[in-house]
């Protein structure tokens, strides 16, 4: 039996969009972000340079100490991530 074609998405759930994207480039320590990044962080498009600083200043406080030892925050140890970011509205 093929179970991806016998497959039905669960009633009422959609896939999240796409909301934004983030790169970070270890050569010159420089993140870049989707004008949706910067809107979801409070920010207008074009308004601030992102940082590392920036970024860290947005995490949750739980999250700081496994932000803090994560490639990304590193300019040590190149790492390739992805994330998904998506917008949630009432």
């Amino acid at each position: 039996m093929d179970l991806e074609s016998t497959a039905e998405p669960a009633i009422g759930i959609d896939p999240a969009p796409i909301t934004g994207w983030f790169d970070f480039y270890f050569a010159d320590e420089r993140w870049e972000w989707s004008p949706e990044v910067a809107e979801i962080h409070g920010y207008q498009p074009g308004s601030v340079t992102p940082s590392t600083d920036l970024v860290m200043r947005h995490k949750h406080p739980d999250d700081l100490p496994k932000m803090a030892a994560s490639p990304s925050t590193s300019s040590t140890t190149p790492a390739q991530k992805s994330v998904s970011m998506a917008s949630m509205s009432t």
